[in-house]
């Protein structure tokens, strides 16, 4: 009986704040109909080929027709063409999460040009870590801003806050750890954390996604325009990777990344178009 409340409740939030987005806003079209026959045409996209025997079998041919399918049958283009490049960093808290670790702000750049997107990394580094002992990376896209998920608020802020009681009632439908998560817990354990808001470049709204994909567009081949956020968003960890395996600090050999919900679906994408 009492889910019933709380489903009201966590429905009601999500057409106030429009976190709910209308389907064609995350994936291929935006023809709600066209997504029925996507799983019957991923797995006939193969047909014709010969069977997988050997792991080159999977890399050389396979893989390449399942990924063509995904993007497009379900997500669209997956914008991996265009390229990132850090173009500031900052210190913001030597002394974070009760001292377990440090907390660094990073600037980024996507593409070249009058319709480069940008957005910010933060970046907690545990205690110890050097270029001699390098930490393990868990990397995170976020729904709330890097100020709610880091709860420091010096950084990039997004549409929510950590504190108050539109956050109170967030952790109550969705658990204590949905802004923030167990920094102290991970940066002890001796993993370095890293998070990104996509808002300034796929933000998680019809209209202001509408223009930001096709701004992603102009800098891409023909045909290679994004037509939904969850395909942008997996590029976003592919290009925070890039961006953060070129710390010295960081074992690039060593990394991971994770998301809630449509972001946890870009996070299986990224991991499955940057192998």
């Amino acid at each position: 009986m009492l889910l019933r409340p709380f489903a009201a409740i966590g429905a009601l939030l999500c057409l106030s704040l429009s976190a709910c987005t209308p389907l064609g806003l995350n994936t291929a079209s935006a023809n709600i109909e066209k997504q029925e026959p996507a799983s019957p045409a991923i797995l006939s996209a193969f047909e014709g080929d010969p069977s997988v025997a050997t792991a080159d079998d999977w890399i050389g041919r396979r893989a390449p027709l399942l990924k063509q399918a995904f993007e497009r049958e379900v997500y669209g283009p997956v914008p991996l063409e265009l390229k990132a490049v850090e173009t500031g960093r900052r210190m913001i808290n030597e002394n974070f999460a009760g001292g377990a670790g440090t907390l660094e702000e990073i600037d980024v750049r996507v593409g070249d040009g009058p319709d480069a997107a940008s957005f910010q990394i933060a970046l907690a580094m545990p205690n110890g870590a050097s270029a001699t002992n390098k930490a393990p990376l868990i990397v995170n896209e976020n729904f709330c801003g890097n100020a709610g998920t880091m709860d420091e608020p010096a950084l990039e802020a997004g549409w929510c806050s950590n504190h108050g009681t539109m956050a109170a009632v967030i952790r109550l439908i969705f658990g204590k750890y949905i802004i923030t998560g167990p920094n102290a817990d991970i940066l002890k354990r001796g993993y370095a954390y890293a998070t990104l808001y996509a808002g300034p470049f796929a933000a998680d709204d019809k209209t202001a996604a509408s223009a930001q994909l096709e701004k992603l567009g102009r800098m891409l081949p023909e045909g290679r325009k994004p037509t939904g956020v969850i395909a942008v968003w997996a590029a976003a960890f592919s290009w925070s990777l890039d961006v953060l395996e070129a710390d010295p600090r960081i074992d690039a050999s060593r990394t991971a990344v994770w998301g809630h919900s449509r972001q946890g679906k870009a996070a299986l994408l990224a991991a499955a178009f940057d192998a």
